[in-house]
């Protein structure tokens, strides 16, 4: 058997969005999305979010941040 490389026209290529959790610095990747919209609109649908309280404004929250901070919200009107 002789073995060669793949040809050039099976290779697909894609973009990957990164989108970084302003708080604990988690990352959540987003693939086969085609412009920056696309990706956020994805990352909304598995809990990605920003978010503002009386006293914080996140730009971009991972959604264990985002319930933490709904628990911490929650706490203070107490």
């Amino acid at each position: 058997m002789k073995l060669c490389n793949v040809e050039p026209t099976e290779v697909e290529a894609i973009s990957v969005f990164v989108i970084n959790c302003f708080n604990c610095a988690d990352k959540h990747y987003v693939s086969l999305c085609k412009t920056v919209q696309e990706a956020t609109d994805a990352a909304a649908k598995e809990g990605w979010h920003g978010y503002e309280t009386d006293d914080e404004v996140c730009s971009t929250a991972c959604p264990k941040c985002i319930k933490e901070a709904i628990q911490n919200e929650a706490e203070a009107r107490v």
